[in-house]
């Protein structure tokens, strides 16, 4: 079996939009019975606040995280471990990102504590030995 993935909010979104790399992810991850792909709670209300702000109504937001759920292997939820690495993990992010947040910490702490990779290219991330920045392949 590969190793676990945990789709961040970055790649949830490319999905949900239908863009290029949101199916090459499908296909790639979430299409291959072989993989699970992880998602962390907090990335569910990471969501939800990105379908608000582009003014999604209610019911389509619940929709949308209903489908998240769906299609995740697992929820991650933080435990005390997460919570103690997770202050480090955006303190190592914040070299590079300024602006990486608690919660992109915690998503690195809960990812790395369970051997996982994280499926995403949101600039905080990008650099980190166990990030995947998935491009889409081409057709000529």
């Amino acid at each position: 079996m590969t190793r676990p993935v945990v789709f961040d909010t970055w790649a949830w979104v490319e999905v949900l939009r239908g863009t290029p790399t949101g199916a090459e992810l499908a296909s790639r991850y979430l299409d291959n019975p072989l993989q699970q792909v992880w998602t962390a709670d907090i990335s569910l209300v990471e969501l939800a606040a990105a379908l608000h702000r582009d003014g999604v109504a209610p019911d389509k937001m619940r929709e949308a995280v209903d489908a998240v759920v769906a299609r995740s292997s697992r929820i991650l939820y933080p435990d005390t471990p997460d919570a103690v690495a997770a202050p480090f993990a955006r303190a190592a992010l914040r070299l590079r990102r300024q602006d990486a947040s608690l919660a992109d910490g915690l998503i690195l702490a809960m990812a790395r504590n369970r051997g996982a990779d994280i499926v995403t290219c949101d600039e905080a991330f990008v650099g980190e030995p166990d990030v995947v920045c998935p491009r889409p392949t081409s057709n000529p």
